[in-house]
């Protein structure tokens, strides 16, 4: 009974408090991992692809019993986007000491599929992933919103595991 609530937990929660004896080990690390005492499932983001199955093996205190899983996998590049790719400067405002020249935001959107092979696609799905800028001078990052900070021209990038997932250019004009 006690083995049947962990994978009970484990298939609608996906993480529980961690059962004294129980272990866990994936069938294929590459695409689901587990930790060893059963207490995360997890993705790690070096995956390359979805499975429609995949088993985690649980033993506790000697009885053997397993789960499955589906992973999806999201279409790569992302597609990337920002709410106005030119930010212009907003007239008359400065910063607090009055010299430095204040330029308009933007909010980044990412959105792709997912699948798994021989499955269906799900609709296009918002994912929030590390964005950087390759110009910081030019355009900063927080969250998912570039603000400008001089005239120019920067690749905000979506990043994860130092891989370029989508990308798109923002431009900063010096125009109110």
């Amino acid at each position: 009974q006690v083995l049947n609530n962990v994978v009970q937990v484990l298939q609608s929660d996906f993480t529980f408090a961690t059962a004294t004896g129980a272990t866990c080990t994936s069938m294929d690390s590459n695409l689901v991992k587990i930790d060893s005492n059963c207490g995360r499932v997890f993705l790690t983001g070096a995956e390359t692809s979805g499975t429609a199955r995949t088993v985690i093996n649980v033993t506790y205190f000697g009885m053997p019993t397993w789960f499955a899983l589906r992973v999806w996998y999201p279409s790569l590049p992302l597609t990337v986007s920002a709410s106005d790719s030119v930010l212009n400067a907003i007239q008359g405002f400065f910063s607090a000491g009055g010299c430095t020249q204040q330029y308009q935001r933007t909010t980044i959107v990412a959105r792709t599929t997912f699948s798994y092979p021989g499955g269906p696609t799900s609709g296009s799905v918002n994912v929030l992933p590390p964005l950087i800028s390759n110009a910081s001078g030019v355009a900063s990052v927080s969250g998912m919103v570039v603000t400008g900070v001089a005239p120019g021209a920067a690749l905000i990038e979506a990043r994860a595991l130092g891989v370029t997932l989508g990308s798109v250019t923002v431009v900063v004009s010096g125009t109110a």
